[in-house]
């Protein structure tokens, strides 16, 4: 990931919901966090019942996603690579938020597991414990 060093990016979890428009952001990362430290739990946790994250966040506005593909044997052993990014600020102001494929059903061939989203943020934080999360905000398609 490229890290936004120079530019006026949120540093912590309250000033990029402000940034971004969702104010419950605080709270859905802290429902995520206790999904990832609890993944065998039974309890249905909302983000209504954790303590909203205030924590510090770094922000990025690209990432390599590196995948094999079988179809296509021009890269070496079928591995290609392809930036993702969510940038706020492209040309003349606009930004630049690419559309993913995102797995979502392993138990389908191909596209028929997969669903389609835009990618709004990549920002990473951590966690009291120490472990790093590395995480992307997605506008889920229809």
């Amino acid at each position: 990931m490229n890290s936004c060093q120079a530019c006026n990016c949120a540093k912590n979890a309250l000033t990029l919901a402000i940034e971004l428009g969702i104010p419950s952001l605080p709270g859905l990362i802290a429902q995520f966090i206790f999904e990832q430290l609890h993944p065998d739990s039974t309890m249905l946790i909302t983000s209504h019942h954790v303590t909203p994250f205030t924590g510090h966040v770094k922000i990025f506005h690209s990432a390599t996603a590196t995948f094999i593909a079988p179809s296509d044997p021009s890269g070496i052993g079928s591995m290609w690579h392809k930036y993702i990014r969510a940038m706020p600020s492209w040309h003349q102001g606009s930004g630049w938020y690419d559309c993913v494929f995102v797995s979502t059903d392993d138990t389908k061939e191909g596209m028929l597991g997969m669903d389609i989203a835009q990618v709004l943020c990549l920002f990473s934080f951590v966690h009291t414990n120490g472990q790093t999360f590395l995480c992307t905000l997605i506008h889920w398609f229809d």
